[in-house]
């Protein structure tokens, strides 16, 4: 499986867009169709929690997910992060038909 960590112009072609998530704070810029699925499914950005849905782009549909990477001042931070990630990877690491996704996209959280 190969992410880049890539722009928000560069996402359009990605199959999958990933989302690092704090703790009790979801991408403002997020589908609210996304974020009425998250918060049904109790997503809370918790460390290692995973949440997914699709959205219309254009004319495709782009599959969107939301890892969680636990509070950001938090002592465990850096293992958070991994757990975030082993997630993703655990999860996505085919998009489907047993063939490895060389399509997808990470949007790391901000900088603090």
């Amino acid at each position: 499986m190969r992410i880049s960590f890539v722009a928000p112009a560069e996402i359009a072609s990605a199959a999958l867009v990933a989302h690092i998530v704090d703790q009790n704070g979801l991408p403002e810029n997020l589908d609210p169709v996304l974020v009425a699925g998250a918060k049904a499914s109790r997503f809370a950005g918790k460390a290692g929690q995973i949440f997914d849905g699709f959205v219309a782009r254009g004319d495709k549909v782009v599959r969107v997910a939301l890892a969680g990477a636990g509070e950001a001042g938090a002592k465990g931070r850096t293992g958070a992060l991994e757990k975030a990630g082993a997630g993703l990877v655990a999860r996505y690491l085919t998009c489907g038909g047993g063939q490895t996704c060389g399509r997808c996209a990470m949007r790391p959280i901000a900088p603090r």
